[in-house]
C-alpha cells in the first residue's frame, strides 16, 4: 500500500467520524430541546395568562373610571337642578308691573326656603289660575325644565295673564288695616292706634310709579287708586305692584294666602345698572 493511498483512507475515516459526531450532537441537541419544550410552553402560557389578566384588569379599571365620572357629573347636574327648581329660583320679569326699580327684562334670584315675607319684601307668587294639564304636558314640562335648569317650561311659553308666576311687593301683613288714597297705601298695624304710610313701616327702600293721570281720567277705569280700609286675616297678605297705575294685584284679587307665596327675592343681577340685594 502506498503512502498516498493510506492518507486517503485515513482522511475518509476521520471525515466519517466527524460527520457522525455532528449528527450525534444535532440529535442530542434536538432531544434536549424537546425536553425543554414543555417548560418553555408553560412559561409562555403563564405569561399570556398574566397579560390577559392585566389587560382585563386595566379594562375594568377604565370602565370603573368612566362610570364614576358619569355618575359624578350626573349627580352634580341633578343637585343643581334640584337647587334651581326647589331652592333658588331665577325669574325674568316680562312686564312693567314692578317698575321703576324692577323694569321689564330684569333677572332676579329668589329664595324658595324663605316663605315668611316681611313688609316691603318682593315675593314670587304661584300662578293665580290653576288649569289641569294632561300627563303628556306634565312630563314634557318636567323634562324640558330639568334640562334647561328651570328656564324653559313649554306650557308657560304661551302663558296668559294670571297663568304664570308673578312678582309683587308685600305691603300689608296679617292683622293690618290697609287703605289706599291716590295710589298710596296707608296702614294701621294690628294693635296700633295710628295710621302710617307704607314707607314709614318698612326699612326697605323702593320707589313706586304714581305718575299724574289726566284730569279727565275716569277713576273707575283700570286699577283703582282708592279703596276703603280693610282688615287682613291671620293668614292674609296684601301685595301690590310698584307700578300703581298699571298693575294687577291685591286690588283686583284681594289679599293672598301664605301658601300662594313661593319665594322671597334675594338679589337682582340684571340689568347691570340695577344690581342690588333685597
Amino acid at each position: 500500500m502506498s503512502f498516498s493511498v493510506f492518507c486517503d483512507d485515513f482522511y475518509s475515516f476521520w471525515h466519517a467520524i466527524y460527520n457522525t459526531r455532528i449528527a450525534v450532537w444535532f440529535q442530542v441537541l434536538r432531544n434536549f430541546l424537546q425536553l425543554l419544550q414543555p417548560f418553555f410552553c408553560g412559561i409562555f402560557s403563564i405569561m399570556n395568562k398574566e397579560l390577559l389578566a392585566l389587560s382585563y384588569s386595566m379594562k375594568k379599571r377604565f370602565q370603573r373610571k368612566v362610570v364614576f365620572f358619569v355618575v359624578y357629573f350626573l349627580s352634580i347636574f341633578v343637585v343643581l337642578n334640584l337647587i334651581i327648581n326647589f331652592v333658588f329660583y331665577s325669574y325674568k320679569t316680562k312686564s312693567y308691573s314692578m317698575s321703576p326699580d324692577i323694569p321689564a327684562g330684569s333677572c332676579i334670584i329668589f329664595n324658595g326656603l324663605d316663605k315668611n315675607p316681611s313688609r316691603g319684601d318682593v315675593v314670587l307668587m304661584n300662578e293665580r289660575t290653576k288649569e289641569s294639564k294632561g300627563m303628556g304636558v306634565k312630563v314634557l314640562d318636567l323634562l324640558v325644565s330639568f334640562f334647561t335648569f328651570g328656564q324653559v317650561t313649554p306650557s308657560k311659553l304661551l302663558g296668559e295673564m294670571g297663568k304664570e308666576e308673578l312678582i309683587r311687593r308685600v305691603v300689608g301683613l296679617p292683622g293690618d288695616e290697609v287703605s289706599m288714597i291716590d295710589y298710596k297705601l296707608y296702614i294701621k298695624p294690628k294693635g296700633e292706634k295710628h295710621v302710617f304710610s307704607e314707607f314709614e313701616l318698612t326699612s326697605k327702600t323702593y320707589n313706586v310709579d304714581v305718575r299724574p293721570y289726566p284730569a279727565v281720567w275716569d277713576m273707575e277705569v283700570g286699577v283703582s287708586g282708592y279703596f276703603d280700609p280693610i282688615i287682613l286675616g291671620d293668614d292674609e297678605y296684601f301685595v301690590l305692584g310698584d307700578n300703581r297705575i298699571s298693575c294687577v294685584d291685591s286690588r283686583i284679587w284681594g289679599p293672598v294666602k301664605k301658601s300662594e307665596i313661593k319665594a322671597s327675592a334675594l338679589f337682582q343681577f340684571y340689568p347691570l345698572d340695577k344690581i342690588k340685594a333685597f
